[in-house]
């Protein structure tokens, strides 16, 4: 893949990622302020995901980020790993079987993620 077709690849998840998790938090910036930060982070994630040897840690930056931006509902952060599990990988070439197979795992991590949130959240407020 080029790296313009990459490129437009990563700007339209961005903007799916935006959909996705703008009704969850009230962040103070527009659609396209929101689209670009997380075109921004797509781009961390994904170099971090192509990384050799692989390198996981830019994801904490990437975290501490979106939390920083105010998107800190539950919802929020399922969504985004859902999201993050079907389209990152598509951008990184990633298809067929082997995708199927990610897509469930990615959908049961976001779940998780949400309801471990949400009772986190209960629980601090009590």
């Amino acid at each position: 893949m080029t790296d313009d077709g990459r490129n437009a690849q990563l700007r339209e998840f961005a903007e799916g990622w935006a959909a996705a998790i703008i009704d969850t938090s009230y962040v103070p910036m527009s659609r396209r302020e929101i689209e670009d930060f997380l075109l921004d982070l797509s781009g961390s994630l994904l170099n971090a995901l192509l990384s050799e040897p692989f390198d996981p840690e830019p994801a904490i930056a990437v975290g501490a980020r979106l939390v920083n931006a105010h998107f800190t509902a539950p919802e929020a952060l399922g969504r985004t790993l859902q999201l993050l599990g079907s389209g990152l990988v598509q951008s990184a070439g990633v298809s067929g079987e082997d995708r199927q197979l990610l897509d469930r795992v990615v959908q049961l991590l976001g779940r998780l993620s949400t309801g471990y949130s949400e009772a986190l959240r209960e629980r601090t407020f009590e």
